[in-house]
């Protein structure tokens, strides 16, 4: 009697310390069965976390490299006041391209459209045009503990070619639109 009661309370000390761990679905690879070899079949099963759901936070950064571009027109360029041009004289842009970089700060999936003002990638104003590499970025949601992850940014460029069709001052080509939206 002495030993019923010893394993009954032996039983009853190991049932009330079992934790239980919950799982979708049990997805069993191979049938379990006492007649399998070494009885050493296993089971596989996904283990599934849900996080807490919250509000949606959104945070991107936009950094722009300066968009000033300017043209130089070589040594010894005249002006043709017939034409209103410097002829065929050759020039130079003192670069032809500045990067864009949207990064990610959100707990939510986030997409940057990124246009000229008539909605396109490229515009053209006296006789220079820019074009937008990208027009659209899909960014990932923001990595935890890694406020510049890679996963979390994108860069476009925007880039100028041609000759300016006018001889002094400075001129805007167009404007560079940014809009962040949420992935659906």
């Amino acid at each position: 009697m002495k030993k019923f009661l010893t394993v009954l309370t032996l039983l009853a000390v190991v049932t009330a310390t079992t934790t239980s761990v919950f799982a979708a679905e049990a997805k069993t690879t191979t049938d379990l069965t006492t007649t399998a070899p070494n009885n050493s079949d296993s089971s596989t099963v996904d283990v599934i976390v849900t996080p807490p759901e919250g509000s949606v936070v959104y945070s991107v950064d936009v950094t722009w490299e300066s968009l000033d571009f300017t043209y130089t027109y070589d040594a010894g360029a005249t002006w043709d006041p017939t034409t209103h041009t410097y002829g065929d004289a050759a020039g130079t842009w003192d670069k032809t391209s500045a990067t864009v970089t949207v990064l990610n700060h959100s707990n939510a999936a986030v997409t940057a459209t990124n246009t000229f003002s008539n909605n396109t990638t490229t515009a053209t104003t006296n006789g220079v045009t820019a074009t937008i590499s990208a027009e659209t970025l899909n960014l990932p949601v923001a990595v935890i503990d890694d406020v510049n992850a890679e996963q979390s940014n994108d860069t476009f460029t925007v880039s100028v070619s041609g000759t300016p069709t006018v001889s002094a001052g400075t001129f805007t080509v167009d404007t560079v639109t940014v809009t962040i939206g949420a992935t659906v």
